[in-house]
């Protein structure tokens, strides 16, 4: 199929048509023409969101996240010890490539904590609500691990009808850390 040469609806520029739908000379063109600056200068992307609330686009089939894309499109690939986009606007729509950078899992956990953005915000112990345990039990646990002897995990976690792995989690100071021990 032939498709004829089209005007990009946002930047004027000429291009031949891969598709009837395509409207854009290129993706960024795309991305730009459905965004809403912000008083912030959030460069807030209006397609399609994640349930995260993150633009996502289809582009040669495939779905890609906007802020990657743009990110991408200004400061090249990832590297690969930085595969994360991070938004110093902490706006998950926003696309704005100076409110963007790649960062490494440890920063963007860094982010994520300081920004009081993680999904159990600040609860713990028993306020989070898959715990199994309160915090009377944890205390108790944690005096019986106190002169620990091989198999005691076991027989904890039949006593308390939880995993071998949530004894030792507390045992090893993983898990309940708020608790003195």
């Amino acid at each position: 199929m032939n498709f004829k040469m089209k005007n990009c609806r946002l930047c004027g520029n000429t291009f031949q048509q891969t598709n009837r739908e395509q409207n854009y000379c290129s993706v960024v063109c795309k991305i730009k023409d459905n965004i809403i600056i912000d008083d912030n200068d959030c460069w807030n992307f209006t397609g399609y969101r994640t349930k995260f609330g993150y633009g996502q686009i289809t582009y040669h089939r495939r779905c890609e996240l906007v802020h990657r894309f743009m990110c991408e499109s200004v400061y090249g690939p990832a590297p690969m010890d930085k595969p994360f986009t991070l938004h110093s606007c902490d706006n998950p729509p926003c696309c704005n490539p100076d409110h963007l950078r790649w960062g490494s899992p440890k920063e963007n956990t860094n982010d994520m904590m300081e920004r009081n953005r993680h999904r159990c915000g600040n609860s713990k112990g028993e306020q989070i609500g898959t715990s199994k345990l309160t915090e009377v039990q944890v205390i108790e646990i944690i005096n019986k691990l106190k002169n620990y002897k091989y198999g005691d995990c076991t027989k904890l976690a039949k006593e308390y009808k939880i995993g071998v792995d949530v004894i030792s989690a507390i045992y090893h100071n993983k898990t309940w850390k708020h608790l003195p021990r």
